[in-house]
């Protein structure tokens, strides 16, 4: 099979903010909600760090990334 995230999330040097697919209705809302609150004005010129984005989770996503953000 097919891969399905199930939680995604991110610390901001303050807070971390966690996505769980069960608050949403598919992986995609998932990840959109996710993308949707870290690329704000707030966060504009800030380093991210992805853990394990090579082959596996840069999968998901690029493809979203580019599906609904100009990137």
């Amino acid at each position: 099979g097919n891969h399905i995230p199930y939680c995604i999330g991110f610390y901001d040097g303050k807070s971390s903010h966690i996505f769980y697919l069960s608050d949403y209705d598919s992986p995609e809302s998932l990840l959109v909600s996710c993308f949707t609150n870290i690329l704000i004005p707030k966060y504009r010129n800030r380093v991210i760090y992805a853990h394990n984005l090579s082959r596996f989770d840069g999968v998901f996503l690029i493809k979203y990334l580019y599906k609904y953000f100009s990137i």
